[in-house]
């Protein structure tokens, strides 16, 4: 890259604000948290006998219309082959009815009499053609129990968490290792719980993916395997990554040719019976679609047990023979770890040009993250025997000492990016830095922001966002420590395997990153595919990519204990032991330092792109993650922007860059390019197809951008090309039928109020379904005194209303799922707080009406709020932090960081169902207090509950009655009692483990203390 001598360091903000900021930390308990649970028998879910058939069935549930969505009738098949799982000799085919159906329905129930009469069933040649008919009952017990239990069958279905709930005759709340689940009772012996039939459980990752199994019975002593439950939705999930999909679109995705039948639902006549039919024919068709995809990989992973990409990702790596982290690297120090993990950052997203419409280019790295591993050569790291930590302090030093231009140029060469797997100790010192700070207070979220950062303590940081800082301009951070991993030796018993089967891969030899970018570059130019398979392989690739590129380096899941356990939190100024209730556990490939260093490497890609369009005099209105939308023009010249740095008519402007600018920009990139230039020639910058027309002509696109994620693209006469659905996508669609997108149309009103949609003032709602125990309770005093069928059940589909008031005081409203917009608010609502019948509106509430109205959000509200939406890590022109109103060019904010640092595990995975209203907290990320209440609570109070009260009063002179309540959890005690309960506690431990050295902190005492009670202890029964 040529570049001009050094410009001026960009000037930073001298009013710097104290922010609370926070970090993460590694938090593990060394025992597994899992350890002490019962184990359920010795069948696990990889356990296939090979050598007998493989049995598969396939079945599918109609139900009612209304709110209990309860059973009418359903179909199946039973498929017994030699082959494995290829679902090609059917056996039987029948139906099944809700056991009462003769009675509430009649005609219903002779409807499916004569039509078994009347058809003939599809089983293969030479068995009996006749279609079987059976109770709910007779076919949980005949073909769930005989053939999906003790024959081991796969148990098939699309959204099988829905058709469970419909044959099950009882849902409560499950324990042990599926807490939080719901647990389901499908067979009944003497109208009570069958004592030698299993439950089946289903604990929810996530909105869209759930793990089901057999569970216990009634009499413990009978063990059961966990059963083959394959839900469709979840596999095409995993091979498309397309969160939507709909049985009809999987099988489209898959080239499955299907289109449903336009039948009326709820009411059983033969058009339904048959439609009925042909949805369990295209679920096995698009089994058998999707087990042959999955077989493409030469991975041992069963299709029940692939929940992602990601799942599909690690298989390969352990295909390929890498061992898992705690395997390959025994004994790493846990105090790196928390480095890393405090260094760990997400995707730099942030708005600079807001509510202005200016010209753009649209620019996008080619996989950010893969091609940053590439350049870093970061598989050596993944297949090493060891990874030393080698002191770099001097060199590091050395290289934020350069100027910006040096540091710019020398990382144009692809041999520098291999020194960035280093990680540094800094004094902020007022840098440009990544911070993880509560921007907006109101809020109460952690939010990242690259901002001149001011702290007493000092910060870890991965060294691309130390080079960064330094290429964007203003004061450099200091270098306190560096230290490099560097890979020693490979690995062994590496093995050679075929990516998708097309492409053979050696992992000592072959780079996985750059295979699987260049594959799928391959398969989207392969003209003898369809465009479905070019399209279905090439989305999996790219999120193969994503998640192996960092994910799994960065997996940690979260669990739910009843009780605190005690963790050990290493963070970025040492360790400390905590009791939390959400332990974290790493996943078995979780490598916080990497992963801090691959995210670290996609921001000073970022900052290279902004240093060479600041350098060319130009700005830019929004980047993200690998994205940035240049001011441009195609001759170039002055834009009117409020607050920008040039002045066009008397009005503030910024200065647009000519597109023969932005391309030379964009050919500076191709320096960086690690790939094989024969299959991806040229720049890892390119221009996205957003800047050309129909025809490939270049066109001037504008870029509206409200905040960082929530932005639109269109043309200049008006045409959207592309469009933000962040904050808007969770929302059920008001107009179905229209020609247009509703947020399409919603986008088209926010810039010209003008034109209204007629559905501006339909309530705003999110569909959801009851996937776990809390949301059952919701509707407790519903379901109360009902009989199951007639009750709200898990997987029902739901309204969630989001109130208008902010202190939520009023209730939250949920209601039946209904598809006509009309009758929203007619809605028998309720509020999940208390289960009680509550009235919604979504016009001003009066005194005329009565307290249990509840004012909900319309869109017209939800769309007010969202152009008000502010970019909170920002400073506007006036050097104020973003308001609403704010217009123009944003700044960057200072931060003077409040110390200590909150400490934070990995952000929860329910922010998708926060930003819908299922979770109420606004703090997503377990917090570890280091604190001296922290102390009493986590430490002093488990290791007294060891003693009995009595010794503890007499001991610490506290009275009796205040140590019983105290352990009981009842109260806390007076700070004067408090200490002295500190220090029996403290003697009670130093006499059973001994003082490791005079100065042994107390904390450290009682931890060790606890963890050899922990490590003694047997499991439980």
């Amino acid at each position: 890259m040529n570049h001009s001598p050094e410009s001026t360091p960009t000037p930073v903000v001298d009013e710097f604000e104290f922010l609370p900021v926070a970090v993460r930390v590694h938090a593990v308990r060394r025992r597994d948290p899992l350890a002490d649970e019962p184990k359920l028998g010795p069948w696990r879910p990889d356990d296939t006998v090979r050598t007998v058939p493989q049995r598969t069935i396939v079945f599918d549930c109609e139900t009612t219309t209304d709110h209990t969505q309860r059973l009418l009738f359903g179909s199946y098949q039973l498929f017994v082959d030699e082959a494995t799982h290829r679902a090609r000799r059917c056996v039987e085919e029948g139906f099944f009815y809700a056991d009462d159906l003769p009675e509430i329905d009649p005609h219903g129930y002779a409807e499916l009499v004569r039509y078994v009469a009347r058809h003939r069933s599809v089983v293969s040649h030479g068995l009996n053609p006749k279609l079987r008919l059976l109770s709910r009952a007779e076919f949980v017990e005949q073909i769930l129990w005989k053939w999906g239990h003790l024959q081991h069958a796969t148990i098939v279905g699309f959204n099988l968490p829905f058709d469970l709930s419909r044959l099950a005759l009882a849902a409560t709340p499950a324990g042990g290792r599926n807490r939080g689940g719901i647990s389901l009772r499908l067979w009944e012996h003497l109208g009570g719980e069958h004592p030698f039939r299993p439950r089946i459980v289903m604990r929810t990752i996530d909105r869209h993916r759930t793990l089901i199994e057999f569970a216990t019975t009634a009499d413990r002593k009978i063990r059961h395997h966990r059963g083959r439950f394959l839900d469709l939705r979840t596999l095409s999930f995993a091979h498309t990554n397309d969160r939507g999909l709909s049985l009809e679109t999987a099988c489209a995705a898959f080239g499955v040719d299907y289109i449903k039948r336009d039948v009326e639902h709820g009411v059983i006549t033969a058009d339904y019976i048959t439609y009925c039919r042909e949805d369990v024919d295209a679920t096995l068709r698009l089994f058998r679609a999707t087990m042959a995809e999955h077989r493409r990989h030469p991975i041992n992973l069963k299709a029940h047990n692939t929940l992602s990409a990601a799942t599909v990702g690690r298989a390969y790596w352990k295909a390929m023979g890498i061992g898992f982290t705690d395997e390959r690297l025994p004994g790493f120090s846990p105090e790196v770890l928390g480095w890393g993990m405090a260094a760990f950052y997400g995707g730099r997203a942030e708005c600079r040009i807001r509510k202005v419409d200016v010209p753009v280019t649209y620019v996008d790295f080619r996989s950010m993250y893969l091609t940053c591993n590439a350049l870093m050569d970061t598989w050596k790291h993944i297949t090493a025997e060891h990874v030393r930590l080698d002191d770099v302090t001097t060199e590091a030093a050395s290289l934020v000492a350069q100027s910006r231009n040096e540091l710019a140029e020398q990382f144009s060469e692809q041999e520098a990016w291999t020194l960035l797997h280093t990680l540094v100790e800094v004094d902020p010192n007022d840098a440009l830095l990544p911070v993880r700070a509560k921007y907006d207070i109101a809020a109460d979220t952690w939010g990242i922001g690259v901002n001149p950062l001011r702290s007493t303590d000092t910060a870890w940081y991965a060294m691309a966002d130390v080079l960064a800082a330094v290429i964007l301009g203003g004061p450099r951070p200091i270098v306190r420590r560096a230290y490099r991993l560097v890979p020693e030796g490979q690995a062994q018993g590496l093995k050679r395997i075929e990516l998708c089967g097309d492409i053979e891969l050696r992992p000592g030899r072959d780079d996985f990153f750059r295979a699987v970018v260049e594959h799928r570059h391959r398969v989207d130019n392969d003209n003898d595919r369809t465009p479905e398979d070019r399209q279905r392989i090439t989305r999996f690739l790219k999120v193969l990519a994503s998640a192996s590129g960092f994910g799994t380096l960065a997996e940690y899941s979260t669990l739910r204990t009843t009780e605190p356990v005690i963790v050990d939190v290493h963070t970025h100024r040492g360790v400390f032991a905590a009791a939390t209730t959400n332990p974290e556990v790493p996943g078995n490939y979780c490598f916080p330092p990497l992963a801090a260093i691959i995210t670290a490497a996609a921001r000073l890609m970022l900052a290279l792109l902004e240093h060479a369009v600041t350098e060319a005099g130009g700005t830019y209105a929004f980047c993200d993650t690998d994205s940035m939308t240049i001011v441009s023009t195609k001759a170039g010249g002055l834009v009117p922007c409020l607050g920008g740095d040039h002045q066009l008519d008397g009005a503030d402007a910024v200065r647009a860059l000519s597109w023969l600018t932005v391309d030379a920009i964009v050919e500076r990139f191709a320096d960086f390019n690690p790939y094989d230039r024969s299959v991806l020639p040229g720049s890892i910058l390119k221009l996205e197809t957003e800047n050309f027309d129909t025809k490939g002509r270049r066109r001037e696109v504008r870029c509206h951008a409200i905040s960082a994620k929530r932005y639109l693209l269109t043309t200049t006469t008006g045409e959207i090309v592309r469009k933000s659905e962040h904050g808007l996508g969770h929302l059920v669609n008001p107009d179905p039928d229209a020609a247009i997108h509703w947020i399409d149309q919603a986008w088209t009103y926010l810039r010209d109020p003008s034109n209204e949609p007629a559905w501006l003032d339909l309530p705003a709602l999110s569909k959801v379904t009851v996937s776990s125990a809390d949301m059952l309770g919701w509707f407790a005093p519903i379901n109360c005194g009902l009989d199951y069928p007639d009750q709200i059940k898990p997987a029902n589909f739901l309204f969630l209303a989001h109130p208008d008031r902010l202190d939520l005081s009023d209730g939250l409203p949920v209601a039946p799922f209904e598809t006509d917009p009309d009758q929203w608010l007619q809605l028998p609502w309720i509020d999940r707080n208390s289960g009680q019948p509550i009235r919604v509106t979504t016009a001003p509430i009066d005194g005329g009406l009565r307290e249990s109205t509840v004012r909900i959000q319309s869109f017209r509200d939800v769309l007010a709020r969202y152009l008000a939406h502010p970019e909170a890590k920002a400073l506007g022109s006036d050097r104020r932090p973003v308001r609403p109103d704010t217009v123009g060019v944003l700044r960057r904010r200072p931060v003077h960081a409040i110390t200590p640092a909150v400490c934070i595990g990995k952000e929860a995975t329910d922010l998708e169902d926060h930003a819908i209203g299922l979770n109420r907290s606004e703090q997503q990320a377990t917090t570890y207090q280091h604190s001296g209440a922290d102390l009493y609570a986590g430490l002093v109070v488990p290791t007294l509950r060891t003693m009995s009260t009595v010794d503890v009063a007499n001991g610490a002179g506290v009275p009796l009655h205040t140590v019983q309540r105290a352990l009981a959890g009842r109260n806390i005690p007076r700070a004067d009692a408090r200490q002295r309960l500190t220090n029996y506690a403290v003697e009670h431990a130093r006499r059973h483990v001994g003082t490791v050295r005079r100065t042994e902190p107390a904390r450290n005492l009682l931890y060790r203390f606890l963890n050899a009670r922990q490590s003694n202890a047997q499991p439980d029964e």
